[in-house]
This record gives structure tokens, sequence and C-alpha cells, in this order.
């Protein structure tokens, strides 16, 4: 996905200054940080890469026997906070009851 990601900042830089060489271009949109050449930054913000975050900050794994489609909303709504088959009321109370039926 890194690669993937620089590749297309790179052909949209490119094509941003087309009457420019690729060293300019390098220089202005890619300055080292580090040791690392080639981060997306303009000075205030860095473009972070995907492989920088922890493959447990990115998502919790979902329990084996579970699936959107097996009925248990408690689950489903605790997990994301809303389930595509519930209205929001109903999403609301189970959260106001903590997933318990009154």
């Amino acid at each position: 996905m890194d690669y993937f990601l620089w590749k297309r900042l790179w052909r949209w830089a490119s094509r941003r200054h087309p009457n420019k060489s690729a060293t300019w271009v390098k220089k202005k949109y890619f300055s080292p940080i580090g040791t690392r050449n080639w981060i997306l930054n303009d000075g205030e913000y860095v473009l972070n890469l995907h492989s920088d975050v922890s493959i447990i900050i990115r998502h919790i794994k979902v329990k084996g026997s579970k699936s959107p489609y097996d009925g248990d909303w408690t689950y489903w709504s605790s997990r994301i906070g809303k389930h595509p088959g519930l209205r929001k009321e109903v999403t609301t109370l189970l959260k106001r009851q903590k997933n318990k039926c009154a």
C-alpha cells in the first residue's frame, strides 16, 4: 500500500509541474525526515506510512463465530456503534441499556 500510494503521489506531483525537473519536484514535495527520503512533507504536515501503524491499532478482530447477518445486534452495536439492519433509535436504546434487554 505504501508503494502504491507513493506512486500515485509522485505521478500527481509530476503532472502538477510538467515544466519542472524530477529533482525539483522531489525537493518541493518529498523532503527527507530523519533517515527516510521520500516522505510527503509540506513543512507543517507529514503523511505517515501505512507500515508505521501497528496492526493492533488498525482494527479489532471480530470473534470467529460472529457475522453481521447472524442477528446478534448487541455485539455489533457495541462493536461499531451502529448496525446496518437497525434504526438509529434502536441502537441508541441498546447503548443506553448497556446492550441488555429491559
